[in-house]
């Protein structure tokens, strides 16, 4: 036996049918490509068919497609679904719905557009074929094939009138004919009286969509279909970007929706006061399953989960809008490259066994005596005079008109007095602390500047080029509480400094490129026209070291969200570095010291 294939444009095709029709052939099989075109595929017997043998066909009962009904997640809103992107999908400028009870109960259901309609080859050979579809578009929002299986073949009976061709059918049987023309596609389906879609459902639809160029219509009266996006707030890989709406509320949904139409919605926290909009930005074809119900793309799915839980987390810091309105990196002598401390190291820590002797003794850990405590220090200090001629930063500050006089380089360097009162009264937990205090010891930040107000300008007084005195001192203080808490939790990971203002946090740690960012807002009570922090003022300092340790938490433990686990390494680290009143005075006059010279 011998198979033969043909397109619907090749001259063969028609030959196959006949011969099907004609029983000399069997028909192996039908499918349609990626642009819409429907193949055949024929089996010829040698000899011819065999006659007296009976043949037949697996037959679909209509009760298959009044079980698709389940399928879907509220199938009376679903169904409008399928219907409007019908119209969208062919350019309609106007949709009429129309849901009529009738005499015996049961409810008329219509949808008229004026779009483009469907010519008769169309209708037949694509709509009205199971897995056929009518979109070939990359833009449409359809394309599954799906859509039958809601829109008619469940239901007692319905009829499509398109251009100049009525099909009316019940289940898979219909009949055809010629009608009066009419421009788009009217839709009608009988439903029984105890499982029908609604005035509301529809209306429930359209209000969680946006189609800003078509005007509806629901039962004669005007609707509408224009749900904002809001702010975005992220995007997923380039598939989908993420909005939120304060002005209106759908409690405990996120929206899903696809080229303004709304596809389906996810459960979520109770706490969000707005509407949360995931629009797709890729094709819904290759993000969503076959009914839109859910999301097929893995990566999306596993991103859209993992937003969901942070929700539930940590309510506050999902929905912060990342504006982006100055986001300006400033390269000093750190960078982000691993410095040569490993030079220093085995110069005056590794061949100095009076610093690690006593270390090793015990389980519990040890303070550093004063004179390991010296030794280290001096060796910070050779390690600095080793270093290039020019090792301070040298902020760049382009494109920004300076008319006050320029300061010095903003300098983060551990002096020799810082690195004494750090190590001083610390428990180090082994040599491997020892040395993790050391790389933070000779650890240069860069600083960065982040403004996420909107109207509001950065003043000059906060640049790094052009900083005030206090605020550079209270930089300066910053970056070394940070310094002094990761030497406590015995952290190794670099981190750059820097300003963030934003009216909804006091400090923050921002990872980004791999980069560890621990952000200070300078604004006493966030608001950029509050007064700012000043380390003159003794409850600022105690904030500061508090804030501090937050965010260095976030950084030490690889915890991002404020949910458990992050409650629980707070507690542990706040166990770890309280207690250092003394210290923090000694950092704080250090610096005081420092920024004077």
């Amino acid at each position: 036996m011998t198979v033969y294939t043909a397109a619907a444009l090749d001259p063969e095709y028609a030959e196959y049918q006949a011969m099907v029709a004609a029983g000399e052939a069997l028909l192996v099989g039908e499918r349609y490509d990626a642009e819409g075109l429907k193949h055949v595929a024929i089996e010829i017997p040698e000899g011819g068919l065999v006659p007296n043998v009976e043949r037949g066909a697996i037959r679909i009962g209509r009760e298959f497609f009044t079980t698709a009904l389940r399928d879907y997640q509220d199938w009376r809103e679903k169904w409008w679904r399928e219907a409007v992107q019908n119209a969208v999908d062919a350019g309609a400028s106007r949709v009429i719905a129309e849901i009529e009870q009738q005499d015996d109960g049961g409810w008329r259901v219509m949808c008229r557009d004026d779009g483009g309609g469907m010519s008769e080859d169309v209708l037949i050979d694509k709509f009205l074929v199971l897995g056929g579809t009518t979109k070939v578009s990359g833009e449409s929002t359809g394309g599954f094939g799906k859509a039958k299986e809601l829109l008619v073949l469940p239901w007692m009976q319905w009829r499509i009138h398109t251009r100049d061709r009525v099909v009316e059918g019940t289940g898979v049987d219909y009949t055809i004919n010629e009608a009066e023309r009419l421009d788009g596609v009217e839709l009608t389906v009988w439903m029984p009286p105890d499982e029908a879609t609604t005035e509301a459902a529809c209306l429930a639809f359209l209000e969680k969509c946006s189609l800003p160029n078509i005007r509806f219509e629901v039962n004669g009266r005007s609707a509408l279909a224009n749900l904002r996006l809001g702010d975005e707030l992220q995007e997923f890989g380039g598939k989908a970007k993420l909005y939120y709406e304060k002005t209106k509320g759908f409690r405990q949904k996120l929206l899903v929706r696809s080229n303004g139409l709304f596809m389906f919605d996810m459960w979520i926290s109770d706490g969000v006061e707005g509407t949360l909009i995931v629009e797709l930005t890729g094709r819904s074809i290759d993000l969503l399953t076959a009914n839109r119900d859910g999301f097929r793309d893995y990566d999306l799915k596993r991103d859209m989960e993992q937003f969901v839980n942070r929700l539930s987390a940590d309510l506050r810091s999902a929905l912060r809008k990342k504006q982006g309105l100055v986001r300006e990196k400033f390269r000093g002598s750190g960078q982000f490259k691993a410095k040569d401390d490993q030079r220093f190291l085995r110069a005056n820590l590794l061949e100095d066994i009076r610093v690690l002797e006593p270390l090793q003794e015990t389980k519990k850990g040890a303070e550093l005596s004063t004179e390991q405590i010296q030794i280290l220090a001096r060796g910070l200090e050779r390690f600095a005079d080793e270093e290039p001629s020019s090792p301070s930063p040298s902020y760049e500050d382009r494109d920004r008109e300076v008319s006050e006089q320029e300061s010095g380089p903003l300098v983060f360097r551990a002096s020799a007095a810082l690195a004494s009162t750090m190590l001083d009264g610390i428990v180090m937990n082994g040599a491997n602390h020892v040395e993790a205090a050391i790389r933070q010891l000779s650890w240069q930040p860069d600083f960065f500047v982040v403004n996420e107000i909107e109207g509001f300008r950065v003043p000059k007084r906060f640049w790094p080029k052009t900083m005030s005195r206090p605020n550079r001192t209270l930089a300066r203080f910053w970056a070394e509480l940070c310094r002094f808490v990761l030497i406590q939790l015995g952290s190794t990971q670099t981190f750059g400094v820097g300003w963030v203002f934003d009216e909804s946090v006091g400090a923050e740690f921002i990872h980004e490129e791999d980069e560890n960012w621990l952000m200070l807002n300078p604004f006493s009570e966030q608001r950029a026209a509050s007064d700012p922090l000043v380390v003159s003022n003794r409850d600022h300092v105690a904030w500061l070291y508090a804030a501090a340790v937050h965010e260095c938490t976030h950084m030490a433990d690889g915890i991002t969200y404020h949910d458990e686990s992050f409650a629980s390494a707070m507690t542990r680290n706040v166990a770890r570095t309280s207690g250092k009143e003394k210290q923090i005075r000694s950092i704080l006059r250090e610096v005081r010291t420092t920024e004077r010279t």
